[in-house]
Parts: structure tokens; C-alpha cells; sequence
């Protein structure tokens, strides 16, 4: 085990709106560190991510594994605060606290009254107005001026963003050193332009976007919305938008995440399923043939009569 005077803890929250994770890890240097790697997250040149205590709130049922609906965003916060307490460091506080929560959030910390709050524009009608930074903060030992600067507070899309664009950094700076240092006897190749820019896209319930761009992660009045940017759907595109667009702006209609959330992609294939299951049932087994060898028995003519009667039967 680690000696806990040594090495900087980190607490981290992954906020959403069913569940979060909380979890404690530590920063270690790998060339005087002999403990086990089985809990290993990431290496960073000299220096590893040890994961030590994780938690998933609120906790599945043992029997059925299934998430408990009655849990409200107060318990779980307390319940966050308790864990955090629980593996606090000796010394009384984390080195740090990073917390990525769902959306919309007050991610600027010059707006007092909404940093660190759920916004009230979130879908989540539970969870608007609540406080999630102040009580994890206190819960870590991160308060007083000096302990608040290492606290970070954003999108679960902008906090990705930020990690995959500094290890980026770090691979291109790593990579720049070795090439410098092995080219004493050739022309070494110019250097890379530094990394200043970076998308992220995760795809799920919805569609989100975490921008980096001149370095720092981009914020304007709250944070992109990537899923709901109009798009045009193509003519022959028959999907009419999908169930968890009504919580959603304009309905998830042509929209990128009414086209390519998990959600829409899962219904646009049962949609099809169900006009397969159709045209069986109108041609039966053999398709739409028959007539002993006539030419209405083509590929291409049967393709245009199956479209033809799925739009009869659409009227």
C-alpha cells in the first residue's frame, strides 16, 4: 500500500441523472512505487493513475442488479459526500476534486449563484437548482480560498475533452523530446505544430460535444449543444423521429442526435424490422414474383412495388 504522506489523492465525480460514480485515486511515482498494478488507470512518463476506491450511486440490488428509481438527487449527493469522508487522507483534505456532471450546468465560476448548480433549463426537473460542487467540496476538505483552486467543476462532455486534449499535449511533447534527442547525426524533421484544438463526441441517450479550442475548453453562455443542431434528413428517409425526443428541443426532429443517438438508431432499426415483416407478409416467402418468368419479377421491379405499397399503406 502507498504511504499516504507521499502521494496526491484525487477525488472524482461522474455526475448523471440516473446515477453517479465516485471514486478515489492516487498519483504515484512508478520508479520508487513497487505496489501492485492491477488498479492501474494510466502512465504518465514516470508517474501512474492508481484507481483505489470507486463507488456507483446509488447502488444496484444485489438480486436483481437494478438501479433503484426512488433515490432522490439529495441522496445520492449525501451519499457521494459519505464516501469521500470515508477514504478522506490522513492529512484531512484531497490533493484535488474534479467533477463531470450531465447538463446544463454552471460551469463559470464568476456566476456565484450557478456555479456548480444544475441549471434550471435541465430536462432533469429533480435536479434543477441543485447544488453539487458545495457539499462534495466541503466533503473533500477542499474549502478556504487556497484548497478551492484545486477544484474543477464542468460538462461530462467538456471534462473528457480537457483530459484527451493534455495527454495529447503530453504524447506530442514526449514525442518531440525523442526526436530531438535522436537526431545528432541526421536532419531531424521540423516539429509538429502544437496541439491547440480538439472535438469530442460521445453518442448515447442523446449526443454531446466537449470542444477544446485555443487550449481551453469552450464554454460561451453554458456548453455546446452538438445534438441538437438541425440537419437535413435524406428524401427517401422514412423515420420519424425517436421516443425521447419529446424531452429534447424541436421534438429530436432533424436533428443529429434524433438521427444518431442510441436511442434513434435502436427504434430506426425496429422500424425497419417492422417493413421487412410487412413486405413478407404482402409477397410472401418467395417475394413479389409470380407470373411464369415475367419481367415484374426483377430485382429492381420488385424493390419499386414494395416502396410503392409501403407509401399506400403509409396513407
Amino acid at each position: 500500500m502507498v504511504d499516504n504522506n507521499n502521494h496526491t489523492y484525487l477525488a472524482a465525480v461522474e455526475g448523471g441523472g440516473t446515477t453517479f460514480v465516485v471514486s478515489v485515486a492516487c498519483v504515484v511515482d512508478s520508479s520508487n512505487d513497487e505496489s501492485s498494478s492491477n488498479n492501474n488507470i494510466l502512465n504518465l512518463g514516470s508517474s501512474r493513475l492508481l484507481l483505489l476506491h470507486t463507488c456507483e450511486l446509488p447502488r444496484r440490488d444485489e438480486d436483481t442488479g437494478e438501479i433503484p428509481s426512488n433515490y432522490t438527487p439529495e441522496q445520492i449527493i449525501k451519499e457521494a459526500c459519505s464516501f469521500f469522508r470515508q477514504h478522506l487522507p490522513p492529512c484531512g483534505h484531497y490533493s484535488a476534486l474534479g467533477i463531470a456532471t450531465f447538463g446544463p450546468a454552471g460551469v463559470d465560476p464568476k456566476s456565484k449563484l450557478q456555479y456548480g448548480k444544475i441549471l434550471s433549463g435541465s430536462p432533469k426537473k429533480q435536479w434543477r437548482g441543485v447544488d453539487i460542487l458545495s457539499p462534495i467540496k466541503e466533503a473533500c476538505g477542499l474549502v478556504g480560498k487556497a484548497l478551492e483552486e484545486r477544484v474543477a467543476f464542468d460538462t461530462d462532455v467538456n471534462a473528457p475533452a480537457v483530459a484527451e486534449f493534455r495527454h495529447r499535449c503530453f504524447l506530442q511533447q514526449v514525442g518531440l523530446q525523442s526526436s530531438r534527442s535522436s537526431a545528432a547525426s541526421a536532419s531531424s524533421p521540423p516539429p509538429s505544430k502544437p496541439l491547440t484544438s480538439l472535438s469530442y463526441i460521445t453518442i448515447g441517450t442523446g449526443v454531446g460535444v466537449g470542444l477544446i479550442l485555443n487550449s481551453q475548453p469552450v464554454h460561451g453562455l453554458l456548453h455546446p449543444e452538438g445534438g441538437h443542431i438541425c440537419i437535413q434528413p435524406l428524401p427517401d428517409d422514412k423515420f420519424t423521429g425517436y421516443s425521447w425526443g419529446t424531452n429534447s428541443p424541436y421534438q429530436g426532429l432533424g436533428t443529429v442526435e434524433g438521427v444518431a443517438s442510441s436511442v434513434a438508431l435502436t427504434e430506426r432499426w425496429i422500424q425497419m424490422e417492422q417493413e421487412r415483416e410487412m413486405v413478407k407478409k404482402l409477397y410472401g416467402k418467395g417475394g413479389g414474383g409470380g407470373g411464369g418468368g415475367s419481367s415484374s419479377s426483377s430485382p429492381s421491379r420488385r424493390k419499386r412495388d414494395e416502396e410503392q405499397q409501403l407509401q399506400s399503406n403509409a396513407v
